[in-house]
């Protein structure tokens, strides 16, 4: 699957867009379904990472939730 390359690449948003096209094509496919919840979950988690290197030493608490 396209989709797993582009996660191993780094290209999560990639990866997104390649899981809801196969579940255009496929909607039964449980394994797209999944792939694709992980990659969303790994989006997030990297966003709300990266929000959290913004904020001041204060917050290493916050920093510790995702680790």
């Amino acid at each position: 699957m396209l989709g797993i390359v582009s996660i191993r690449q780094g290209e999560i948003s990639q990866a997104i867009a390649q899981f809801n096209e196969a579940l255009r094509l496929q909607p039964d496919d449980v394994y797209a379904a999944e792939n694709l919840r992980r990659a969303q979950a790994m989006e997030i988690t990297n966003a709300l990472e990266a929000a959290l290197k913004s904020l001041p030493a204060a917050h290493s608490s916050a920093r510790k939730i995702l680790r």
